[in-house]
């Protein structure tokens, strides 16, 4: 939609640019006590009161359609890069809790294994009896 709507404005701006200079060449044929001079004097004041205006209004147009165009490109980069930073965040995360739950694991059996030891050593030091010292 916003292209067609460019390209007639574009197109527009062409016919109407030529539009006054078609009417000029008309003025000229027609009434011969025009000299090359008005023409010359004639031609900025039509320019600068028809055609200036139109062309801005004209570029603004397409700098809309253009700048739009722009903006959703960036908008839909920037969520891309946010999905992946995400997602890297989740894998981070799990990495980590892999990690510490290792670790707890370790430390859990690392402990259980002192712990049955000293019973053992304990049992031993006890003797047959079951008091310490025999």
């Amino acid at each position: 939609m916003r292209g067609r709507l460019a390209i007639v404005l574009v197109l527009t701006l062409i016919v109407v640019m030529g539009l006054p200079f078609w009417y000029l060449l008309m003025l000229s044929s027609r009434f011969g006590q025009l000299t090359t001079d008005d023409l010359i004097a004639l031609i900025p004041m039509v320019g600068t009161t028809l055609l200036t205006p139109l062309v801005g209004l004209i570029g603004a147009v397409m700098g809309f359609y253009y700048g739009g165009q722009t903006a959703v490109q960036g908008a839909q980069t920037a969520t891309h890069a946010a999905s992946q930073a995400t997602e890297g965040a989740k894998t981070a995360t799990h990495a980590a809790t892999e990690a510490a739950a290792q670790a707890a694991t370790q430390a859990a059996s690392e402990a259980a294994r002192q712990a049955a030891s000293e019973v053992v050593n304990r049992t031993q030091d006890a003797g047959p009896t079951g008091q310490p010292g025999r």
